[in-house]
């Protein structure tokens, strides 16, 4: 049921608006402590996406709208990449801090480049 808002009414009083989320980087790093449920949370939702563009297909809704859908659905796992990554890095660096060894820039630079041609380029191949 739609709720009323200053600006007219909400469709989905579950999922805040991006004023009530605030500046994002501050809410990612509240949710930095349960990373591993963020990124189930992200997999179930796009797992959806998935679903809904089998229905669309079965549907046979417009190719130009399953195609935008594809698109969405890429860019949502791509998000679920990068979540991973800085989870990765978030991890390395604080056993380095841990372990009280200071940190090698060049293979951290070699690792972040690594990791972002992956994500970014799909390819897995060492530099």
């Amino acid at each position: 049921m739609p709720i009323p808002t200053a600006t007219g009414t909400r469709a989905n009083p579950t999922r805040p608006t991006p004023t009530e989320r605030g500046n994002r980087a501050e809410v990612m790093s509240v949710a930095q402590p349960c990373g591993r449920a963020a990124l189930i949370v992200r997999l179930r939702r796009l797992e959806g996406q998935i679903r809904g563009l089998a229905r669309m297909i079965d549907a046979e809704e417009p190719c130009l709208d399953i195609l935008t859908q594809i698109k969405a659905a890429e860019r949502a796992l791509q998000s679920v990449a990068l979540l991973l990554v800085e989870e990765h890095l978030r991890a390395e660096l604080a056993r380095v801090d841990d372990e009280g060894g200071s940190y090698d820039q060049k293979a951290l630079r070699d690792e972040a480049t690594h990791l972002a041609r992956l994500v970014v380029l799909g390819s897995g191949e060492r530099p």
